[in-house]
């Protein structure tokens, strides 16, 4: 999986390692009272995937109680679609950004 430098990218596209993703999904929410989405937007691209046809943008996000989420966005017209799950120590950043990914190509298949 290769990740952008910026939402809407040039040809800077770079694997990150773990901790730089997890640092970045969860910037400006960690370790702090404040809840809602981390400060920072991860650029996705998985080859032959619905990544190949639109924008998607992956976050950290967390809850009021404290726990955290992982949701993705499919940058598509007006519209609002992000999904989310619920942030697992046990697997990876791209791990959960893969799941979320399938989810919206098996929901969007008519796009692909």
């Amino acid at each position: 999986m290769q990740h952008y430098l910026t939402l809407f990218p040039s040809n800077n596209i770079f694997i990150m390692e773990e901790q730089q993703l997890r640092n970045m999904c969860f910037q400006g929410i960690k370790n702090t009272k404040k809840w809602g989405f981390g400060d920072k937007r991860i650029g996705i691209k998985i080859k032959d995937s619905i990544t190949d046809k639109f924008a998607f943008s992956g976050f950290g996000f967390k809850n009021p109680d404290g726990t955290f989420k992982i949701g993705v966005r499919m940058w598509l017209d007006q519209g609002d679609y992000v999904k989310y799950v619920p942030y697992n120590k046990k697997h990876t950043i791209n791990e959960h950004f893969i799941e979320l990914i399938r989810a919206f190509q098996y929901e969007y298949a008519r796009f692909c």
